[in-house]
């Protein structure tokens, strides 16, 4: 919508171009830096991208509040998956097993206890595990046991910390049940807004909302993989609020990612008009 009403309202007024991006697979390997790293149509060139914008809808806060600040905006996100190749038997005769959902289990606490215990208490991270899979009757040992899940940080150091002791538990806990255990880890940056760009979107987010509905971010720890884009070129992201009608006063506030999640359609011509007003600012 806002692309049509840009192309009809400021045709052949428009001084530069504006590149549309409509960005994939956010939540796999970021599909940010494939578009980015695309041989043929890559994102920032053809023609040449100066600064880049972004936005994505927050069910934590109510229409007509934009989340925004400069610096820090989104958490590094990692995901994991871990399988345990076991040796399976029936469930009589555990002893003959090497049972990979015994091993899992521990290895799961172990995993959790990663932020409670190697992370300073005063930084902001998490993890989750939020998929398990074995077996197929209660009285059989399956051979593996499969679980994935997700951490997220905003230090850069804490990252690095999760992802070398993620990998040590993973081959301890192979080595001392005499198991193999795979580990694949993929994730993407944070996203850092820069000072100057973000200057200017948030006067025009106030033009449209006002700026005293104009807040830093609050509404937890998510990553986004545009810091893919904000990593080659200044700009900015924000978050737009999108919470149905009352869930937040009455505290039923349902999730991204949960299948039940819906958001209130009335944001959608805030940030049309976002887009039309920094379009506006910045080029016309």
């Amino acid at each position: 919508m806002a692309a049509k009403i840009i192309n009809k309202k400021f045709n052949g007024k428009i001084k530069g171009n504006i590149k549309f991006l409509f960005q994939p697979a956010e939540e796999l390997a970021g599909g940010a830096k494939q578009m980015i790293m695309d041989p043929k149509y890559p994102a920032l060139e053809n023609p040449h991208v100066d600064q880049c914008y972004g936005l994505h809808i927050s069910p934590r806060q109510e229409v007509g509040i934009i989340e925004l600040n400069p610096g820090i905006f989104s958490a590094h996100g990692y995901q994991f998956t871990v399988k345990v190749e076991g040796v399976g038997s029936h469930g009589a005769a555990p002893h003959v097993a090497k049972d990979p959902i015994f091993i899992a289990m521990q290895l799961l606490d172990n995993l959790y206890s990663i932020p409670a215990r190697n992370i300073n208490p005063c930084n902001k991270i998490v993890l989750t595990v939020g998929s398990i899979h074995a077996g197929t009757a209660g009285n059989v040992i399956p051979n593996e046991c499969e679980f994935s899940g997700t951490f997220r940080s905003i230090e850069e150091s804490d990252k690095e910390i999760v992802l070398k002791r993620i990998d040590d538990i993973v081959k301890g806990f192979g080595l001392a049940f005499g198991v193999e255990i795979e580990l694949k880890v993929e994730g993407y940056p944070g996203i850092y807004n820069h000072k100057e760009e973000t200057k200017k979107l948030k006067e025009v987010c106030g033009e449209i909302v006002g700026l005293e509905n104009v807040v830093d971010l609050k509404s937890g720890l998510y990553g986004e993989d545009f810091s893919y884009f904000l990593q080659k070129r200044p700009g900015a992201f924000f978050k737009l609020g999108a919470a149905p009608v009352n869930s937040i006063k009455e505290n039923r506030i349902i999730s991204n990612h949960n299948p039940k999640f819906t958001f209130n359609e009335d944001c959608l011509p805030i940030g049309v008009s976002v887009w039309i007003k920094l379009v506006e600012k910045l080029l016309i």
